[in-house]
């Protein structure tokens, strides 16, 4: 029963990290944990990690839009380094990259 207990807790903690629970909240429920048996430990666990599946799942569509916000931006840092390079106007390909730039520059800014 220990073990099940330790298993939950391990997918508590990564649905924690997705949520980005804070440590204090973290810390909250484990003290709670250290006052009561086994039995009682794997029943709110069990408890905690059905609530916490239930908010990532109201969330998921926010995490989705906040993971893709995060690839445009590496994306736009990718792209700004590649525009600050002084050498992209010269060689025979200095023509497409510059129209590569200009699509992508209309493309953010829509």
């Amino acid at each position: 029963l220990e073990q099940r207990c330790q298993s939950y807790m391990a997918a508590l903690r990564q649905l924690w990290d997705e949520l980005g629970l804070s440590e204090e909240e973290r810390e909250a429920f484990e003290e709670s944990m250290l006052m009561v048996d086994v039995v009682e430990r794997v029943r709110k666990v069990v408890t905690e990690k059905d609530r916490q599946l239930d908010r990532v799942e109201r969330l998921r569509p926010l995490l989705t839009v906040v993971g893709d916000i995060e690839a445009m931006k590496a994306k736009m840092a990718t792209f700004e380094k590649e525009a600050s390079n002084p050498n992209r106007f010269f060689g025979p390909k200095a023509h497409a990259i510059l129209r590569e730039q200009e699509t992508w520059r209309n493309h953010v800014s829509k």
